[in-house]
């Protein structure tokens, strides 16, 4: 059933991938934090339906927490996230469902507020 090995799938997204992403994400080797926000990029355009919590977690910590660091603000990390915003900005439906999924879910964290 594809259904079963979608679920599966996920479900390994969740446990291994994700795990390796949250540890990652806020790595100071810059082909590390890249490569993190690569496959945030993948996780949000291919699984955004199936990962809604976990997108949910990861685009703060991800996205707002390098653009909002103004005490230690480092250039490529910003310059990394805002091409990162760049790609997801190609397909606008992308944003749409980001916007409806949480910042007008109210059990969501707002992403785009």
């Amino acid at each position: 059933n594809a259904c079963l090995k979608c679920d599966r799938f996920l479900g390994a997204i969740r446990q291994y991938l994700c795990l390796s992403l949250l540890r990652n994400s806020a790595s100071t080797l810059m082909i590390v934090f890249q490569l993190s926000c690569s496959i945030f990029i993948s996780l949000v355009s291919r699984f955004r339906a199936g990962l809604k919590a976990e997108i949910g977690v990861f685009f703060p910590m991800i996205v707002l927490r390098v653009l909002e660091n103004v005490a230690q603000p480092n250039f490529q990390q910003k310059m990394i996230v805002l091409r990162f915003m760049e790609k997801l900005s190609v397909t606008s439906q992308i944003l749409v469902d980001i916007f409806i999924n949480y910042d007008c879910d109210v059990h969501s964290p707002n992403i785009f507020e």
